[in-house]
């Protein structure tokens, strides 16, 4: 099968704003401490940044500060 490339509706930072709302809704539902950024682009579980708008989700989010 080949790859197909659908155009998107809306815009990437649009559909990443939608992404957000569900998945601090999931971790509220499973009891975690849910944070966001002041202008709500930034999504923080537990202290943790997992999705942002500007990048999507964070997949190195493992708790480990990089000090240099």
């Amino acid at each position: 099968m080949s790859n197909v490339f659908i155009n998107a509706d809306e815009p990437l930072e649009e559909r990443r704003k939608k992404t957000l709302t569900p998945l601090a809704n999931k971790a509220v539902r499973e009891r975690k401490t849910v944070e966001t950024s002041d202008n709500e682009s930034v999504l923080y579980i537990d202290g943790v940044v997992v999705f942002s708008v500007k990048e999507g989700l964070v997949r190195d989010n493992v708790g480990t500060v990089n000090d240099g």
